[in-house]
Formats: C-alpha cells, sequence, structure tokens
C-alpha cells in the first residue's frame, strides 16, 4: 500500500491547499483585503485606523490639502503597519466590494471611511517607506474633493 492509499482524497485536497496557501503568503502575494483588513483594523494600525476611522467621513469630500493636518496628528504609524497598510491600499482592498460591503462594515467602515482611510495612508509617514497606488483613485483628485460615491471594484463569484 502506498502512501496515499487509504487516505480520502479529500484530505489529499484539503493538505494540497494548504501547503499553497501557505507557499503563498511565504511569498508575499497570499494575503487577501480581509487578512490585511483584520490586520490594518485590529493589529499593527489600530491606533493609526482608529484614529482617521473617528473622523467620521468627514474628509471624503475634502482636498488632501486639508487631511494632510489630520493625517500629521495621527499616532504614528509602526513599520509593520506601514508594511500592510502599502499592501492594503496597492491591492485595492478599500474598493473592493466583499471587503468593503460585507467585512468592513462589521468592524463599523463604510465605503467612504475606507476611501479616507486610504488617502490617509497615501499622506502619512508611510509614504516614505513605499510605493503607494492606489488603484481605487481616480489620480485626478490629489488636490481636488473625493468623487461622491466610492467606486467598487466587482468581483465575480463563480462562472
Amino acid at each position: 500500500m502506498g502512501p496515499a492509499e487509504g487516505v480520502p482524497a479529500a484530505c489529499l485536497l484539503v493538505l494540497a491547499l494548504a501547503a499553497s496557501s501557505a507557499l503563498a503568503q511565504q511569498a508575499g502575494f497570499g494575503r487577501g483585503c480581509g487578512d490585511l483588513g483584520d490586520s490594518l483594523m485590529n493589529e499593527a494600525c489600530s491606533s493609526f485606523v482608529s484614529y482617521v476611522k473617528g473622523s467620521n467621513e468627514y474628509y471624503y469630500d475634502k482636498p488632501n490639502s486639508e487631511l494632510q493636518p489630520f493625517v500629521q496628528k495621527t499616532p504614528n504609524p509602526t513599520a509593520q503597519c506601514c508594511t500592510d497598510a502599502i499592501t492594503f491600499v496597492n491591492k485595492g482592498c478599500s474598493c473592493n466590494s466583499m471587503f468593503a460591503g460585507y467585512v468592513a462594515p462589521q468592524q463599523g467602515f463604510t465605503a467612504k471611511t475606507l476611501a479616507v482611510l486610504a488617502r490617509a495612508i497615501q499622506l502619512s509617514s508611510c509614504a516614505a517607506q513605499g510605493n503607494i497606488n492606489n488603484p481605487c483613485d481616480s489620480g485626478a483628485a490629489q488636490q481636488q474633493p473625493a468623487p461622491r460615491q466610492p467606486q467598487l471594484i466587482g468581483i465575480n463569484v463563480g462562472g
């Protein structure tokens, strides 16, 4: 009897998926928006995120020139916070429909507070630690207010 004989196929599949997930995380591209968002909200960035969330969408339609002084008063993000925050923004998690529609609201976030959070990360000291390219940002809003309604990235689940 070989090593795989007698082991149900489902068990082998679970082991293969677990191994591939671990390898993906080691390679740096396995963390999804749910994991990154949880890390931002509850771990290394919790002070920074709570402070920004406390603005209660006030800065959503304000230009970056008004948001910048607010961001400068935030708790200084740690290196781990910046690593997670940059990945969160660069992956477009602040406008990911699954994250913004289902995960973030459980933590009291709206699509607008997520948009403010992404802009705050871009304006924070994290910008000095890596390239931040927010795919959720229209690009034209550097000195102008953000769009009235955040644009969410749709995710097609299934064929």
